[in-house]
């Protein structure tokens, strides 16, 4: 029997999705309707929404997002709030949020903000539209004593927010690793990303019945492992159609074995994950429509299906 699945990306407020995804305003050729004796277009509502809520709009396709922006910076519980209000009601049921841990801890070892990550999570927390909160590791954060010792400690610290830890290097893929994040109650995450020979492969134990989790990076490995690459040129991929059902035959997999999972599309550059991941979406047999604008820019989404 197979589990809740929920789909998203990793964040929403991307200026290149206006086009690919959010719709935008046509631009009219020539000096206007007063002039040319053509009578106006009516406003498109999406338009105005699409600017002024781009997360609500974006609730309208997806059940879940993760939230980037929390690893940079704590978001305050007012905040926090507003997104659960303007997501609340939008789909037939419950839109959940995942949250990345703030960058402090996993990347530098300073636990000293995670209390305040908690307390801004609390608007979801307490309406139970929480999916998870992910520790998100670098790839050049191996297997040793001192950093098996950091994500204890902060799994230790959040083990009531479902957490998700992403390990990105082959070394973890060794020893105890699952054990002990079993015994920390936390799911292991399953990635995708562009593969060399230190990565570690996309399926790992399962560590958690309650929770399954997917990140999706894409795999552009030209730009992946280049230093002067940056966040754009990194995440330009678009999964092709082999590789989607490749992935959709992974979640279905571990949705047979865990009580819900939340896969999340982060190939984000000029709408590919929202692209991707409605795919996904379709091939577990949802209805999933997609806006127009996505559509025109991805023409095998608006194929017979």
């Amino acid at each position: 029997m197979s589990g809740e699945v929920r789909y998203g990306t990793a964040g929403w407020s991307f200026a290149d999705w206006y086009g690919p995804f959010y719709p935008r305003p046509a631009e009219e050729a020539g000096p206007g309707p007063l002039f040319s004796g053509q009578p106006a277009r009516a406003p498109d509502p999406d338009v105005g929404l699409a600017k002024r809520d781009p997360l609500r709009f974006y609730a309208r396709y997806f059940d879940a997002v993760e939230v980037n922006s929390s690893f940079y910076r704590v978001p305050s519980a007012d905040t926090v709030a507003r997104w659960a209000r303007t997501t609340a009601h939008v789909g037939p049921r419950p839109f959940l949020f995942s949250f990345k841990v703030p960058q402090s801890a996993t990347h530098a070892g300073d636990l000293g903000e995670l209390d305040a990550f908690r307390a801004a999570l609390e608007p979801v927390t307490q309406a139970e539209r929480l999916a998870a909160v992910l520790l998100q590791f670098p790839h050049g954060f191996a297997a040793t004593r001192e950093h098996r010792a950091r994500v204890r400690a902060i799994a230790e610290r959040l083990g009531d927010l479902s957490p998700v830890v992403e390990l990105r290097h082959r070394s973890w893929g060794e020893g105890a690793t699952a054990a002990d994040l079993r015994a920390l109650g936390c799911a292991w995450a399953w990635i995708d990303q562009p593969q060399r020979h230190d990565t570690l492969a996309p399926e790992v134990p399962l560590t958690s019945a309650a929770l399954g989790y997917v990140r999706l990076h894409g795999r552009n490995a030209a730009a992946w492992w280049n230093p002067q690459a940056g966040r754009d040129q990194r995440f330009d991929y678009l999964y092709t159609p082999d590789e989607v059902r490749d992935w959709a035959r992974k979640v279905d997999a571990l949705a047979g074995l865990t009580q819900k999972t939340v896969v999340i599309a982060n190939n984000h550059y000029r709408g590919q994950a929202p692209a991707n991941a409605l795919e996904l979406r379709r091939l577990h047999g949802e209805a999933a429509p997609a806006p127009a604008a996505l559509e025109q820019a991805f023409p095998r989404l608006a194929s017979p299906r």
